[in-house]
C-alpha cells in the first residue's frame, strides 16, 4: 500500500483532473445535494416549493438539487507478447500505472474496469467498485499474462461494447502492432469517453544494442 502512495503523483498526471470520482448534476426536483433556489413556474412540483422562505419572503420558491453520479475508469492493459520484454520488463511497468491509476480511482468512488487486451480465459475483465476491492484490483492485475499478438482495434471495440461513457478511459500499450491504434483511439472518444493513451517503451525499444550482423524484420 506505500508503494501505491509514492505511485500516487504519476497516476495524477496521467489522470490530469479528468477524474472527479463523483459528478454532480443539476436536477430540478427531486436528489440528493440541494443546490439552488428557482422562481416557481407553472408546471412545477409542488412538493419542492419551499414554503419556509414564502413564509419569510413571501415568494413562491422551488429547491432545486444536485445528484452524484460515479464515473467510471477503464483501463485498458495490453497484454501482447512484446509487453512481455525490456531491461525493465515493460509488463511489469504497465501493471504498476495501472494499479496506481486504480488506485485513486477507487479512493475517489470510480468505478473501475480492468480490461486486458486480449481477454483469455482467467484474465477476462474484471469490474471494481470501492475502497475496499483494492487488494481484488491488484490481483486481477497479477494474474495478467503477456503473450501472443493483439488487435487493439478490435479488442477496445469489445472492451466498450454497446456503453457510452461517461468517464475516463486509459489505454496502457507498447503500440507496437499492425492494426490501427489511433482508429481505437478515436472509437473511445466516439463513444463519449475522455482518452488518455499511455506509451510504455524500454530503452531498448528506443535505442536497441545491436552488435554484429543482424537480421531485421518488418
Amino acid at each position: 500500500m506505500a508503494r501505491l502512495e509514492k505511485l500516487d503523483f504519476l497516476a495524477r498526471k496521467i489522470l490530469s483532473g479528468e477524474l472527479r470520482g463523483e459528478r454532480r448534476t443539476p436536477r430540478r426536483g427531486s436528489g440528493t445535494l440541494f443546490r439552488d433556489h428557482k422562481n416557481y413556474s407553472q408546471g412545477d412540483d409542488l412538493r419542492f416549493v419551499d414554503w419556509n422562505a414564502y413564509s419569510r419572503l413571501g415568494e413562491l420558491l422551488v429547491k432545486q438539487f444536485e445528484s452524484e453520479e460515479n464515473l467510471d475508469l477503464l483501463l485498458f492493459l495490453d497484454a501482447s507478447g512484446s509487453m512481455d520484454w525490456g531491461t525493465a520488463n515493460k509488463m511489469d511497468y504497465a501493471r504498476r500505472i495501472a494499479a496506481a491509476l486504480g488506485f485513486i480511482g477507487l479512493r475517489r468512488h470510480a468505478k473501475v474496469e480492468l480490461v486486458p487486451m486480449p481477454e483469455r480465459r482467467g484474465e477476462g475483465r474484471s469490474r471494481f467498485f470501492g475502497s475496499n476491492r483494492v487488494l481484488s484490483y491488484l490481483e486481477a492485475l497479477e494474474r495478467v499474462v503477456a503473450e501472443g499478438e493483439v488487435d487493439l482495434q478490435e479488442a477496445v471495440r469489445a472492451g466498450v461494447g454497446r456503453r457510452r461513457g461517461r468517464g475516463l478511459a486509459v489505454v496502457l500499450s507498447d503500440f507496437m502492432t499492425e492494426s490501427d491504434y489511433g482508429r481505437a483511439l478515436q472509437f473511445l472518444r466516439h463513444a463519449g469517453f475522455r482518452v488518455a493513451a499511455v506509451q510504455v517503451l524500454d530503452r531498448q525499444d528506443l535505442h536497441p544494442d545491436i552488435a554484429g550482423l543482424v537480421r531485421l524484420v518488418d
